[in-house]
């Protein structure tokens, strides 16, 4: 099973954001990020494209690291879109259950020129790249962070410019929680794993909020729209006492 790691809560059948909501009854409107309110990059999952032009990514798992150099077969295929894999009772057909490697795989078009920020967070080892270029390496040196009930690490974060309208193809080359560099420490106990992959264009706080108050004055109504994120929420019930 995936599991969206820290809330046990049920997933409703379809969401429908602020923004989305807003456009369903003011196709018109116009939006300005004023300010970002997240701890943790904001999920990539839902903002990519699989190879089908569908929402979401691609998981492939196989038996052996991505680096080695024979020809692997991918012994399953699974299309997702939630980017935060915690694999609590998750079981890959292969025979050694606990340790397995993935491919994820996703196609991302920025709506304007931008520097992106991406972000991993993970119970085992990952690295993410750009059209082949690693960008988050969090797999060579790791650092414990609060991630998957404390076994995982910090969320590692790399920086790269795209342009606006060009498709990139994203990639993570995950491997499952027994190839983690962390020494054993939590109350979780054995499992596959989990990766975190987040990420947004980077703004300046500033600048922005000057765009948001510019547009609010050639506008007849504003909506103002604030507070916590899921990634917050989830954080905090995953560690409330």
């Amino acid at each position: 099973m995936f599991c969206g790691g820290g809330s046990a809560a049920l997933r409703p059948y379809y969401v429908v954001s602020p923004w989305e909501g807003i456009l369903s009854k003011s196709p018109n409107a116009r939006f300005q990020q004023g300010a970002y309110s997240h701890k943790l990059l904001p999920l990539l999952g839902s903002q990519l494209k699989n190879e089908d032009g569908d929402q979401g990514f691609t998981f492939r798992v196989f038996n052996e690291p991505l680096s080695n150099e024979s020809k692997q077969e991918c012994v399953e295929e699974l299309k997702l879109v939630d980017s935060n894999m915690f694999l609590l009772d998750y079981y890959p057909k292969i025979a050694k259950a606990d340790l397995f490697y993935a491919e994820i795989e996703g196609y991302l078009t920025p709506e304007e020129d931008a520097t992106w920020e991406f972000g991993l967070c993970v119970w085992g080892t990952a690295r993410l790249f750009v059209d082949d270029k690693e960008v988050v390496d969090n797999a060579t040196k790791q650092t414990r962070g609060e991630a998957f009930f404390g076994c995982g690490t910090q969320e590692e974060i790399g920086v790269i410019v795209l342009q606006g309208g060009k498709t990139y193809k994203i990639r993570v080359e995950f491997g499952s929680a027994p190839t983690s560099k962390l020494p054993p420490d939590s109350v979780v106990g054995s499992g596959k794993g989990g990766v975190r992959i987040g990420g947004c264009p980077r703004i300046d706080a500033d600048e922005a909020i000057q765009k948001a108050v510019k547009l609010a004055k050639e506008v007849d109504q504003v909506i103002l729209i604030t507070g916590l994120n899921v990634s917050f929420l989830k954080r905090t019930t995953q560690f409330s006492s």
